[in-house]
Order: structure tokens, then C-alpha cells, then sequence
């Protein structure tokens, strides 16, 4: 299977990226170009944010920006009245994290919809990437599950905060450093 994104990673940060385009009206063109998904858990969005009995560091309503703009207009959010009402009531406070769940649960779950309804496009759940190689024309060969993806471009978007000077081995004999990509890299804490 071809891509041109594959975003190892569906929490909150690799999901961003798809909310952006839903707002910047590139969505459609994102998957025309034919995308995947390669999240380890059975959820995309909620990733490891949820688990936390802590409050946000931001005030609630940054939580529904994402669904602000022209997101409505692609998504259906109406199943997600109770969940955003809910969020609306700590207007001006931070919300506990636990409380977003069901909100991240529900947006995750049309995310997964919107994605898998077009024909160049797919959701890898329950997934977890055993290896990255890239060949001689700089194109990525993904291994999950013992079967290969194929993509011009990744994003890796697997949480924590990485350090410029992680490494990761990506095939037996092949080392990556994330120093010489400083200038692409965004964390997400």
C-alpha cells in the first residue's frame, strides 16, 4: 500500500495535523494524496491525555478549537453536544484532563469515519511500527504487523518530548538521529 503521509502516532499531536487542514480547507487535498494512521492503541485522539487525573496547563475552550471554523463543516459534531457543553462549563479554568475522555473518544471516533470513507486512505489501530526503512529515492517502507506500508513522507508523532539527540534504530544496520532535523521538529509538551 502507497501513501504520500503516513503520521505514526493518532493522539493529540499526530492528530493535529489533520485538524489544521480540516480548518485550512487542505483536508480533502491531504487525503486525495492518500494518507495512513499507525496508532498502538484502539483510539485515535486520546492518546495518553486522558489518563492523567491532573488538571490542563490550559484554560478548557483551547480543547475545542479544533472543532472551531470550517472543521464543522467537514465533521458532524453534533454527537458531541454534551461532551462540548461540558467542557464550556470550566469557561475561563482549566479543565481535569479524565474529563476529556469522552469528547477526545467521540472526535477520534468521527476522525476515524471522515479518513476510512475515502478509498486512499486508512487507519491502522491496535498498531505498532516495527521498522522504518527509507531507500535511495527518499521514500519510507513502514513495517507493521508483518506487512509493509510505503510512503514519500512520515511524521512521527509518538508523545513525550523527544530530545534532538534521540536515536532510533530503524532497521538492523541503519541508526536515525533526530539532530540534523532540529529545524522540523515541534514538540509537543
Amino acid at each position: 500500500m502507497n501513501y504520500n503521509l503516513i503520521i505514526i502516532g493518532g493522539g493529540p499531536a499526530g492528530t493535529g495535523i489533520l485538524f489544521k487542514a480540516l480548518k485550512d480547507n487542505s483536508f480533502d487535498s491531504l487525503l486525495d494524496k492518500g494518507l495512513a494512521i499507525v496508532e498502538k492503541s484502539c483510539e485515535l485522539m486520546i492518546g495518553n491525555l486522558s489518563k492523567y487525573h491532573v488538571n490542563s496547563d490550559t484554560l478548557s475552550s483551547v480543547f475545542l478549537e479544533c472543532i472551531e471554523g470550517d472543521t464543522v463543516k467537514k465533521i458532524n459534531t453534533t454527537s458531541l453536544y454534551k461532551e462540548i457543553e461540558a467542557i464550556k462549563s470550566y469557561e475561563g479554568r482549566p479543565i481535569p484532563l479524565y474529563c476529556l475522555k469522552e469528547y477526545f473518544t467521540k472526535l477520534g471516533q468521527l476522525l476515524i469515519a471522515k479518513i476510512q470513507a475515502h478509498p486512499n486512505c486508512d487507519v491502522f489501530l491496535n498498531t505498532c511500527v516495527n521498522e522504518i526503512n527509507q531507500n535511495n529515492s527518499k521514500e519510507f517502507t513502514i513495517t507493521i504487523n508483518n506487512k509493509l506500508i510505503n510512503g514519500a513522507h512520515i511524521l512521527i508523532a509518538t508523545g513525550g518530548t523527544p530530545s534532538s539527540k534521540s536515536t532510533y534504530k530503524w532497521s538492523k544496520d541503519r541508526i536515525f538521529s533526530l539532530d540534523k532535523y532540529k529545524a522540523k521538529m515541534v514538540h509537543s509538551d
